[in-house]
């Protein structure tokens, strides 16, 4: 059996390499942005294929018909929303994910973001570097403490900001529709926790359903004030509604984070409101990640060798 890795941050480390052979001829190629034409070519004689978005995205259904020899395709990335899996399902080719290895991170960097934007941070430093900006008191902020947070969508990411809320004390709603209420948290309707949270985690996959989630009739229920934070995908919050709700004070910061690997234009409109902190989607970049990355990668690759394929979508 033969493996393809397509990635941009480098191969799997020696030691997961050395285990993997035991299994399978294992060869990497690191380049950035690929065509499909290209991929269809690098592919074409590999049995289980290591994918990355930095790599190539999106995988369409076009490719994936080109597939001569493909059985398994594991991805490095616990979103799947860049990759047709009803046309992997159709060809007969199996899809894993490295579920959860991501979330610690993330719901890390969900925090960093609402301290930051809730004390104004980088709002103020921005302004010392380019204003010389001495005078705190126009950059009041508010705290954490004891206020309500709601978190739409509760998985792995979801249950570890709801984890480090405790530390603030933080009455927490979480938007969930396989979750039950339990002592700490309670689940509510999307309608209850816009109109009750004071800072909104956004933690759901973008899906048909999950695309424009949140757009003006959401944001209208919202608190004046609300602190929004959106690691998921941009795709979930309407952008014209966000930005006319930044633009009019209802929403006090806004956390995003764009598509990977993709240049944010000088001219876009998020860059206008010092409120606004974006980043091309990085919450998920830890040394951690990477390493829990790369071992659940091969123990998805090896259990589909082997004949019991696990964390399948």
């Amino acid at each position: 059996m033969k493996i393809l890795h397509l990635d941009t941050v480098g191969p799997l480390p020696p030691t997961l390499q050395k285990r993997i052979r035991q299994k399978a001829d294992y060869v990497a190629h690191m380049e950035a942005n690929l065509t499909e034409q290209k991929a269809v070519q690098l592919v074409k004689n590999f049995d289980v294929l290591i994918l990355a978005p930095s790599a190539i995205k999106p995988i369409t259904s076009t490719f994936i018909n080109q597939l001569q020899n493909t059985k398994h395709i594991a991805l490095v990335t616990t979103g799947y929303d860049w990759i047709d899996i009803e046309a992997c399902k159709k060809k007969g080719i199996s899809v894993s994910r490295p579920v959860g290895a991501n979330s610690e991170a993330v719901a890390e960097h969900i925090f960093g973001l609402f301290i930051d934007l809730a004390k104004r941070i980088t709002e103020f430093d921005r302004d010392v570097r380019s204003k010389e900006a001495y005078d705190f008191r126009k950059y009041t902020g508010t705290e954490l403490y004891s206020k309500t947070l709601g978190i739409i969508g509760f998985g792995n990411v979801g249950h570890k900001v709801y984890r480090i809320s405790k530390g603030f004390e933080m009455k927490v709603l979480a938007f969930d529709r396989s979750e039950k209420t339990t002592e700490g948290y309670e689940i509510v309707g999307l309608k209850k926790l816009l109109q009750n949270s004071d800072f909104i985690a956004i933690c759901v996959p973008l899906t048909n359903e999950t695309e424009g989630l949140i757009g003006k009739t959401e944001i209208g229920l919202m608190k004046d004030g609300v602190i929004i934070v959106n690691t998921a995908r941009e795709e979930i919050v309407n952008k014209k509604a966000i930005l006319n709700a930044i633009r009019s004070g209802k929403v006090k910061g806004y956390g995003i984070e764009t598509a990977i690997m993709t240049k944010v234009s000088f001219d876009d409109e998020y860059l206008q409101y010092p409120n606004v902190i974006i980043n091309p989607h990085n919450a998920f970049n830890t040394l951690e990640t990477a390493q829990r990355v790369n071992e659940m990668v091969v123990d998805n690759i090896i259990s589909f060798i082997e004949g019991r394929p696990q964390s399948l979508i």
